[in-house]
């Protein structure tokens, strides 16, 4: 490849270690004449071609050359990066004494890293590698910069296209902070068409020339892909321009050209509709008509529509599919049906300019000039209302945020934005001053366009409301960027129905109803039995106790930020409760009995009874009856469960008289003490076969009869067992104390 400035070497041993120095200018290699070819020249020829150091030859040592002489007298210092950087006679040397005997040569050592290829570009110092950056050229395996001294877009075209085939174009940008190394090339100069910027015209730098040090005019770029729908992630922003219409990610990044339509004037009006994912846009003519034009959002079909109009300001209503504009020529406000392409006039007016529609609340807005003023009416027509007339001149944008209630607006004529609440109240001044055109408010941050007419450097710029000017650029551009909107694909296409999907929990004594949505709810309604729920929040709690039926219906109704409603209903059942016993209940033990049970569901009590006894709380699960006659009984529990429903069971059972226990109790007098004799009556039931009486544990009493006569016992406390033997049941023993004093 024979490019001005590169060199080469001839018929050595090695194609690029040794040889005969040949040098290329205006696109033809030549030869290389001089009689004091030194260390130092040879040198520089090495580390040029990429190599530590080399040897000199002299008098055409690795042959002749039939070329023109292009050098001649060369003279380095060493520190030169390339041979043509060296002082030499003019270019071409038409020297009578260089003979071909001559042809100076080199002979290369140690192979140096190769850092890049002669011609290879880069860019460096942007957001995002490889798309945007500063500039750079590889030439003698060293980057440097491009002159931006007539640099023009079609340059930065090729530039783009070379770098990466995906890349349909870009723009040019001086934002990007300077090198500081050398300066390859300058004088590019493209037609366009061309696959690499070698093809244009351009000068070396590195040549015969004169050395550039100012890096001030380094040349920037930033490429811009081929457009696709979805290639963004999502939120990201639209930019009408005087080039057409950009994308580009909320970061400055990914930036591709959507529409390329390059005009004199910038495409003022754009919006686009999530419904059927399309562009609408309309280049500004001072007076002159131009059409709507409708596109996909990457670009592909336009189609132009309602020709012949003054457009200045268009804002999409998504849910009623309808366009609303601004026509500057006449100063009404329109709306366009998009579904059957009829055209109204809603509202008269002078010199309007934006236009924004808050198609949930039902409302538009829009700005004029001449005089000053921001109006609100009804998207039907009617209920217009002046909500700003004072201290404005030109506003050029509004923008709207439906979910924080705000409207701001820019007056390019006084240099500030302004905002106040969509009802017109707490107007404040958000910056002073600013050169503002188009704005976009999406989650509480605030877009907008920005020109400068002294460098002519154009803007996008950020500021989260309420920062207190914490300004951040966006990007940076060198065409004129003026309409600016954020696309927000997470809102669904209305092709796509509001889905609600609800669902019942029960958890004690309370039912969980909680629903979920395919996109975000703007508000819900709840009823219960067809009974209204005053406050109606998710999940939604319901008393079960409260509800005096089974069958419960809820219902619950959304609607969505695009006003769409979705009603989802459930219907949950109280399951019958019912009382289970359990541990082979009844347990029947002589004449005690006992019951376990449990209930199928949580219960807020149970209470137990059996015939001619008491009830008793039996939450435990466990009921005991002690002491019963022979004879049939019936066992009843009730449980009330925690959803308020009650469940009865009864058991009928049988105490068997050959089963009882026996019983010893005190009769009578009891115990009758006088002096040291006492005297016990006691009585037994359940037919005991013998009793057994001891007094203090020592001494049988026998016969063991009522009444019992005790003689003989000492002074102070004594002890009377009574026990029963040969019982049906259980046996007992009766313990009673004896004081004699």
């Amino acid at each position: 490849l024979c490019v001005d400035g590169g060199i080469r070497l001839v018929g050595g041993r090695e194609r690029t270690a040794d040889g005969r120095v040949e040098v290329c200018y205006n696109n033809v290699w030549g030869r290389v004449c001089d009689s004091s070819w030194s260390n130092l020249e040879a040198g520089v020829v090495c580390k040029q071609l990429g190599y530590q150091g080399g040897v000199p030859y002299n008098d055409g040592y690795f042959g002749r050359s039939s070329g023109t002489v292009y050098l001649s007298n060369v003279q380095c210092l060493g520190a030169e990066t390339n041979l043509t950087g060296c002082n030499h006679d003019p270019i071409p040397a038409f020297s009578r004494d260089c003979y071909y005997t001559m042809d100076v040569g080199v002979s290369c050592y140690n192979k140096t890293k190769v850092l890049c290829s002669d011609w290879s570009l880069r860019l460096v110092g942007g957001r995002e590698s490889g798309v945007d950056g500063r500039l750079e050229v590889c030439l003698s395996n060293q980057w440097g910069t491009v002159s931006g001294a007539n640099w023009n877009d079609k340059n930065t075209q090729v530039t783009c296209r070379q770098l990466n085939s995906t890349f349909s174009g870009g723009i040019t940008s001086s934002t990007f902070s300077p090198a500081t190394g050398p300066i390859q090339l300058s004088s590019v100069s493209c037609l366009g068409t061309e696959s690499s910027i070698l093809e244009c015209d351009h000068t070396s730098v590195v040549g015969p020339f004169p050395d550039f040090s100012n890096h001030n005019s380094d040349v920037g770029i930033n490429c811009w892909r081929n457009a696709t729908i979805d290639h963004l992630p999502s939120p990201y922003l639209l930019i009408a321009t005087n080039a057409g219409v950009l994308q580009m990610g909320m970061d400055g990044t990914h930036l591709s050209l959507v529409i390329d339509q390059p005009t004199m004037y910038p495409m003022y009006g754009m919006d686009y509709d999530i419904r059927e994912r399309a562009l609408y846009w309309s280049p500004y003519s001072y007076q002159q008509r131009q059409p709507i034009q409708r596109s996909l959002l990457d670009g592909s079909g336009i189609s132009p529509m309602l020709d012949g109009i003054c457009l200045a300001g268009i804002s999409l209503d998504w849910i009623h599919h309808r366009l609303f504009w601004t026509n500057y020529c006449d100063g009404g406000i329109h709306m366009y049906d998009l579904s059957n392409g009829t055209d109204t006039l809603l509202f008269n007016g002078t010199m309007t300019n934006d236009v924004a529609v808050d198609p949930i609340n039902g409302f538009i807005y829009w700005s004029s000039q001449t005089p000053g003023m921001i109006e609100r009416g009804a998207l039907i027509g009617g209920s217009r209302k002046v909500l700003h007339n004072t201290n404005l001149q030109c506003v050029l944008s509004l923008a709207l945020d439906i979910a924080s209630d705000r409207l701001v607006w820019n007056d390019f004529c006084l240099l500030k934005i302004e905002m106040s609440f969509t009802n017109g109240s707490q107007r404040t001044t958000l910056l002073s001053p600013v050169n503002a055109y188009g704005m976009a408010l999406f989650h509480g941050i605030l877009y907008w366009t920005e020109r400068s007419d002294l460098d002519q450097i154009h803007a996008v710029k950020s500021l989260r409301i309420g920062s207190h000017g914490n300004i951040a650029t966006v990007g940076n551009f060198s065409i004129e960027v003026v309409k600016i909107r954020v696309v927000d694909m997470s809102k669904q296409p209305l092709a796509d129905p509001l889905k609600l999907n609800c669902v019942s929990t029960a958890i004690g004594a309370l039912l969980l109803v909680n629903c979920s949505a395919n996109r975000a709810l703007k508000s819900i309604s709840c009823s219960v039995k067809n009974r209204t729920v005053s406050q109606c929040k998710l999940p939604l709690t319901i008393d079960l106790p409260s509800v005096d039926s089974t069958t419960i219906t809820v219902a619950i109704r959304a609607t969505d930020v695009y006003g769409l409603s979705s009603v989802s209903s459930v219907l949950y059942t109280k399951p019958t409760p019912y009382i289970h016993l359990v541990n082979n209940s009844p347990k029947i033990k002589g004449n005690s009995v006992s019951f376990d049970v449990t209930v199928n569901q949580p219960i807020l009590s149970i209470i137990c009874q059996m015939t001619n006894q008491i009830k008793n709380n039996c939450t435990l699960g466990r009921y005991t009856a002690q002491g019963l006659q022979a004879g049939p009984y019936t066992f009843t529990a009730q449980a009330t469960t925690a959803d308020g429903q009650t469940a009865l069971i009864s058991r009928r059972f049988n105490i068997a008289s050959g089963s009882l226990d026996c019983v010893l109790v005190l009769t009578n007098d009891g115990i009758t003490i006088i002096k040291d004799v006492a005297t016990v009556e006691f009585a037994s039931t359940g037919n005991p076969k013998a009793l057994i009486c001891i007094i203090d544990n020592k001494r049988s009493i026998y016969p063991c009869t009522s009444p019992l006569k005790l003689s003989g016992l000492g002074t102070g406390s004594h002890t009377l067992m009574v026990g029963s033997i040969g019982c049906a049941g259980n046996s007992p023993v009766m313990v009673e104390t004896i004081m004699i004093m």
